[in-house]
């Protein structure tokens, strides 16, 4: 099975060489790891998003790296984002992108295509949880019966529409279903755990400049929970 999983890998790797690069005149509309697009920073170029503190930067034409300063403050972290297949006339970029630190992880799929004065994108993303906390050992050693957790699936569309120099405007949905398992204080002492499966739907209009969200203009979001 991993054999071929590194077979396949193998063959995307290729194929974002292979593939002649899409000369794409739009440019890339939105860059950088944090954007659920495939479009990824040029070499040498970076960039940092003030509002989540994520520094990016271009390590080759085909791979951007990051980190979030501010979350650097607590724990190290690393992001990275890497081109699979180029965009060409007929087929849409891939980049698959990670993200990894000591209570998370999470790896996304990326597609996007161009068209005139309009990007579609889309992404798949997987991302696990854990959390940990100072109890007195007593209880701190049942919490691993049931540790902190969340597990959460997500699935984004969207496109993006230039209607201004340097300025765009994102129309978005997406769906993601999220399994939290935790341990509520009320419940340490008798070990006991609950389990929370919440399911969001959310479509929400912005505007985006230089990779920077600018305002939202809409944002609508319904939740649906169960537990146990």
């Amino acid at each position: 099975m991993n054999k071929c999983i590194n077979f396949i890998l193998a063959v995307l790797l290729f194929s974002s060489f292979a593939t002649a690069s899409y000369a794409d005149k739009l440019g890339n509309p939105i860059t950088g790891i944090t954007q659920d697009t495939g479009y990824l920073l040029n070499k040498d170029e970076w960039q940092y998003e003030v509002s989540n503190g994520f520094v990016s930067g271009g390590l080759t034409d085909f791979l951007t790296f990051g980190l979030n300063v501010y979350y650097e403050l607590l724990a190290p972290n690393l992001n990275g984002k890497i081109r699979l297949i180029n965009e060409s006339n007929n087929f849409p970029q891939i980049a698959l992108g990670a993200s990894s630190s000591y209570n998370y992880q999470d790896y996304t799929l990326y597609f996007s295509k161009a068209l005139s004065e309009k990007w579609l994108y889309g992404s798949l993303k997987y991302l696990s949880s854990k959390y940990y906390y100072n109890f007195e050992a007593a209880n701190y050693s049942r919490m691993f019966l049931c540790p902190p957790s969340i597990n959460t699936a997500n699935a984004t569309m969207g496109m993006i529409i230039k209607n201004a120099e340097g300025l765009n405007t994102i129309l978005e949905i997406s769906l993601d279903n999220s399994l939290d398992k935790t341990v509520p204080y009320s419940r340490i002492r008798g070990g006991a755990c609950l389990e929370v499966t919440l399911s969001n739907a959310r479509c929400r209009i912005m505007e985006y400049a230089n990779g920077e969200s600018l305002r939202t203009l809409f944002d609508l979001t319904f939740t649906g929970y169960a537990s146990k």
